[in-house]
C-alpha cells in the first residue's frame, strides 16, 4: 500500500531542524530535520470532514506560534504544536502565510465549495487576512477562490503572491489589490532564504523566478510520477528543500537536483472504504484509498492499483447488487467514477453533479461522502456535502433527491422495499419511502447530539436499522421511528463504520482504534481483537459470506473470519 498523501510543508524559522507536514490524517513534526516524525493532533477536529491538515504557518517572532489550515477552518497552537484552538470556523485553508517582518499579520487562502458557518463561500472570499494575530479576519478579494499557497517578499511585505486555481497573482499593496503575473498552476510556492528566488511546484516539476514571477526556469522534476503539493525551503539554508507528495515527503540537499524519501514515522495510506466481490473461493478485495483504488485476489496478501481512468481520492465505494463486475467510486471532491468490468477500468459518471460559481469556469464537485445502491432496481444514491443526488440510469445523469440539504454522511437502502433510503446526517436520520423524492426526520430517541456516521440495515428484518454516531450505537426495530440507544457505553469516538453479518447474526461497529461485536442485538458488546499497534478509525466493514474485512483511516486492512 501506499505512503501517506502530503498537502503541506513548514520549516520553523528559527530551528531547521524541526519541521511540520500536514497530511491526509492529520499533523506531523520532527525535530531531527524529517529522520522521523511524530503525531501532534491534539485539539484539532477529526470528524468535520475532510479532517487532513493542508497548509501550516509559523510566526518567525515566536516559533511556538503554529497555524494550521485545515477542512473545517484555522486553527493555532501556542505551545509549538502541542495543543490547538480553533480560531476561524468553516470553510477549508489551503493556504496559510504569517508575515516575517509583522506576525500579527496573516493571510488565508480558501478553497471549499461549501459555506462557512456565515454562509459564506470560497468563491466569495478568496483570502482572509489577519491584522491582530488571528483574532478577527478580513475578507481580501481576490479573482478566484481557489488558492492554494500564499507568499509574502520578505524584503517588502506589502508584495505578496497568490498561487491559484487560475494561476498566480501578485499584490503589492498588501493584498489590496491583486494583478496577475502568471497563468500557471502553481500547487505550492516558497522564497529562498535571502528572498530573491521564488520557487514553485506545479505538478512534477520544480521551477524558479528572480523577477517576481515573471518568467520561471524549470529546475528538475522532483519525483517522476508523483504530484508534488507542498514546498519548504530551509530558511538558513536555500541548497535544503522539502516537497510534500502524494507518495510521502521528500528531501534534497542539493537545491533540488536529487531527492530521498524522509517518511520514517508516517503512517500508512488513508483507507476510507472497503467491498468483496465474488463467492468463496473467487473473491475479490477492493480498498478505496486517498491513492485510489487497490484490490486483493489472494485474501490481502498482495495488492495491486486498480485505477484505470479512475483519478482522485477515494471516499467510498460501492457494489451493484445485482452484477459484481460494476462498481461504484465516490472521489473527494470529485463526483463518481464507475467500472463495468470488476475494477480494471474506470470513466467517470457525474453528469448533473457538478457545480459552478458565477465568475469561475471550473466545475466542481461536491464531497460524496456515501455511496448506496438499491438492489431492486439499480438506483444509485449519493451523500454529499451538498445533500443527496440520486441516478436512475447507471450514474449517466444525476439529480438532487428531494430537498435533504447539508451534509449526508451516511446511506442505506432497504434491501426488501425498493424505493426505501435512510441518510445519517449532521442534524440524524432521515427516512425516504419514495426514491429520494421526500425525506421525514426520524430522530425520536437520539440524542440531542445526532450527528450519525454510519447506518446499517438488518437484511432479516429490514424494519431493523442501526445507526452510529458520537456515544455508540442507536437500533429501531420500527424502520426508524424510534430508537434505543445499545452501547458500548464504554464508546468514546464516534461509531464510524457499520455492518450486519445475517449468517451469524453478528453486528459489528467500528470506532477509532477499536472494532467491537455483539451477537445479540447490542445488548452486550466484546472487542474483536486487532493488533495493538493499530490507530485511526474504522472508516469502513465489508462482509461476503465468513470473510471480513474492516479497513482505516490510519492505512490498515484487517481481514479475518466472522467466527471470531
Amino acid at each position: 500500500m501506499p505512503e501517506l498523501q502530503v498537502y503541506c510543508i513548514a520549516i520553523d524559522p528559527t530551528d531547521s531542524r524541526t519541521v511540520y507536514a500536514g497530511t491526509s490524517a492529520g499533523l506531523y513534526k520532527s525535530t531531527n530535520a524529517a529522520s522521523s516524525w511524530f503525531a501532534a493532533n491534539s485539539g484539532l477536529s477529526q470528524y468535520t470532514f475532510p479532517g487532513s491538515i493542508v497548509s501550516i504557518a509559523i510566526d518567525s517572532a515566536d516559533r511556538r506560534n503554529v497555524f494550521v489550515g485545515s477542512g473545517s477552518g484555522i486553527y493555532k497552537s501556542s505551545n509549538a504544536g502541542a495543543s490547538w484552538s480553533c480560531v476561524y470556523s468553516g470553510l477549508s485553508f489551503p493556504a496559510l502565510t504569517v508575515d516575517p517582518t509583522n506576525s500579527q499579520v496573516i493571510y488565508a487562502g480558501t478553497a471549499n465549495l461549501y459555506g462557512s458557518e456565515s454562509g459564506a463561500t470560497a468563491a466569495d472570499i478568496g483570502v482572509l487576512k489577519s491584522s491582530d494575530g488571528g483574532l478577527t479576519w478580513q475578507t481580501v478579494k481576490i479573482a478566484t477562490g481557489y488558492v492554494r499557497s500564499i507568499v509574502i517578499d520578505a524584503r517588502n511585505n506589502s508584495v505578496v503572491y497568490a498561487c491559484t486555481g487560475g494561476g498566480v497573482f501578485k499584490s503589492t499593496d498588501g493584498g489590496g489589490t491583486w494583478g496577475s503575473v502568471s497563468g500557471a498552476v502553481v500547487l505550492a510556492a516558497a522564497f529562498s532564504n535571502n528572498g530573491q528566488t521564488l520557487y514553485a511546484a506545479t505538478g512534477d516539476k520544480l521551477t524558479s523566478s528572480t523577477d517576481g514571477g515573471v518568467h520561471w526556469n524549470v529546475l528538475g522534476t522532483p519525483l517522476a510520477g508523483v504530484e508534488t503539493r507542498a514546498l519548504a525551503v530551509d530558511p538558513a539554508d536555500s541548497q535544503t528543500m522539502y516537497v510534500g507528495t502524494s507518495a510521502g515527503v521528500f528531501k534534497s540537499i542539493d537545491g533540488g537536483v536529487s531527492w530521498t524519501a524522509a517518511n520514517t514515522g508516517f503512517a500508512a495510506a488513508v483507507i476510507k472504504a472497503a467491498v468483496i466481490s465474488g463467492a468463496a473461493g473467487t473473491q475479490r478485495i477492493f480498498v478505496g484509498t486517498w491513492d485510489g483504488v487497490f484490490s486483493s485476489t489472494d485474501g490481502g496478501g498482495s495488492w495491486s492499483l486498480a485505477n484505470g481512468g479512475q483519478t482522485g481520492s477515494v471516499n467510498n465505494l460501492a457494489l451493484d447488487p445485482r452484477n459484481a463486475q460494476t462498481l461504484y467510486a465516490g472521489i473527494l471532491f470529485g463526483g463518481v467514477f464507475k467500472s463495468v468490468d470488476g475494477g480494471d477500468s474506470w470513466s467517470a459518471a457525474n453528469d448533473g453533479l457538478g457545480i459552478t460559481y458565477p465568475g469561475i469556469p471550473t466545475t466542481y464537485y461536491p464531497n460524496t461522502a456515501s455511496l448506496a445502491v438499491d438492489p431492486a432496481d439499480g438506483a444509485i444514491y449519493v451523500g454529499s456535502s451538498n445533500g443527496v443526488f440520486k441516478s436512475s440510469d447507471g450514474g449517466g445523469s444525476w439529480a438532487t433527491a428531494g430537498g435533504l440539504t447539508g451534509y449526508v454522511y451516511a446511506l442505506a437502502v432497504d434491501p426488501a422495499h425498493s424505493g426505501v433510503v435512510y441518510a445519517g446526517s449532521y442534524d440524524g436520520v432521515f427516512k425516504s419511502t419514495d426514491g429520494g423524492a421526500t425525506w421525514v426526520a426520524k430522530n425520536s430517541g437520539m440524542p440531542f447530539s445526532k450527528m450519525v456516521y454510519s447506518l446499517a440495515i438488518d437484511p432479516a428484518n429490514t424494519q431493523c436499522v442501526y445507526a452510529g454516531g458520537y456515544g455508540g450505537v442507536y437500533a429501531s426495530t420500527d424502520g426508524g421511528d424510534s430508537w434505543t440507544f445499545k452501547g458500548p457505553s464504554s464508546m468514546v469516538y464516534p461509531v464510524t463504520s457499520l455492518a450486519i453479518d445475517p449468517d451469524m447474526h453478528a453486528i459489528y461497529a467500528g470506532t477509532r482504534g477499536a472494532l467491537y461485536k455483539t451477537l445479540n442485538r447490542g445488548s452486550s458488546w466484546s472487542l474483536v481483537n486487532i493488533p495493538a499497534t493499530h490507530t485511526g478509525d474504522f472508516t469502513s466493514i465489508a462482509i461476503n459470506g465468513s470473510t471480513l474485512v474492516a479497513v482505516t483511516d490510519g492505512g490498515a486492512v484487517f481481514k479475518g473470519s466472522t467466527v471470531w
